[in-house]
């Protein structure tokens, strides 16, 4: 089954098709990866929209996921005068693997930085009950 719209973790996620006045499609994901094989562990965040809601019916239990456009993580994403900003228009970044569990996503607005720039402001969505 296919969704415009889906409410997970106390928050609406739309499609970026399906927005009109809202800015509901803009998620990140925090992940962890080792260190070139050391047993140091990052953090990563990745950044991105949402194309698709699906959900998958598994007889007994259903598991949304979302299928998503991720900003490119060497280029489309840098940190200036301490805000997160992503290039939207670097999109497709994991294009064979662009799924996330719904319950892994958090939810960011992205506000255009000027008129004339590629590049978006992350802006964190207040906390539950904000």
């Amino acid at each position: 089954m296919s969704y415009s719209r889906y409410v997970v973790n106390g928050r609406r996620f739309c499609t970026r098709a399906s927005e009109k006045t809202t800015q509901d499609s803009g998620v990140y994901l925090e992940a962890e990866t080792p260190v070139n094989g050391t047993e140091e562990i990052k953090k990563v965040l990745y950044y991105g929209v949402i194309q698709e809601i699906l959900v998958m019916d598994c007889y007994t239990f259903r598991v949304p996921i979302f299928k998503c456009d991720w900003a490119n993580t060497s280029n489309g994403i840098k940190v200036d005068d301490g805000f997160t900003l992503v290039n939207l228009h670097r999109l497709n970044q994991f294009q064979k693997d662009p799924f996330i569990l719904a319950s892994q996503a958090k939810q960011v607005f992205y506000s255009r930085e000027s008129e004339t720039s590629d590049w978006y402001v992350v802006l964190k969505a207040p906390p539950k009950g904000f």
